[in-house]
């Protein structure tokens, strides 16, 4: 009996000396911008107990993935094939024995450089006159090329902008077509292209 109740005692005094570990995690970098061809980053992981990182994007490698208290963490991105701006969450989680505890890197990935009209043709009366043509983009642009007959107004712009264009009046017997191409100020062989046919009398 007297040795039963020993193992009680000492079986108590381990469970009162068990000491349960509340997790903590913290990261130094928050908050980064990525260009779009992608890139490296290095963020320091600090937690009191084993932790685990994850991402919700595909193009994200993570290394090491995982740890046991201070570590750095290399995240690789990879090109951004969108022309969406990509907000890439990278979610570090401490786990304990009674909760758990996360931190977060959110890297926003710029999207790749586009630039386009709603149509790649138009037509105008012989009489000539004017069009409005929408141009989308996301980065500076200009008019690489025009036809010498016609005029585009403005000549550059940033992002979004409507082009104002100025058809002179055909006063042959024949068809005839006018070609504008836009191009990235950053990166000219990023292109947009629109003809315009202008009927005869």
């Amino acid at each position: 009996m007297k040795r039963i109740s020993l193992l009680i005692i000492a079986a108590m005094v381990f469970v009162s000396c068990h000491k349960v570990v509340t997790p903590a995690i913290s990261v130094d970098v928050l908050t980064s911008e990525m260009d779009y061809i992608g890139g490296s980053i290095s963020v320091i992981v600090t937690s009191n107990v084993s932790w685990t990182a994850s991402c919700d994007c595909d193009n994200v490698k993570i290394t090491p993935s995982s740890g046991v208290g201070g570590e750095v963490v290399k995240i690789v991105v990879s090109k951004n094939e969108s022309i969406d701006t990509q907000s890439i969450r990278v979610t570090y989680t401490a786990k304990g024995e009674e909760a758990s505890a996360t931190a977060k890197t959110v890297i926003t990935q710029a999207a790749v450089p586009f630039i386009y009209v709603a149509q790649s043709e138009f037509t105008a009366v012989a009489d000539g006159g004017g069009l409005n043509i929408s141009v989308y983009s996301n980065r500076s642009w200009t008019v690489a090329e025009i036809s010498p007959v016609i005029s585009v107004s403005p000549a550059s712009g940033d992002n979004n902008a409507t082009l104002f264009v100025i058809i002179p009046q055909n006063t042959t017997d024949l068809n005839r077509q006018f070609a504008v191409t836009l191009a990235l100020k950053d990166d000219s062989s990023v292109k947009a292209q629109f003809t315009i046919n202008q009927l005869s009398h």
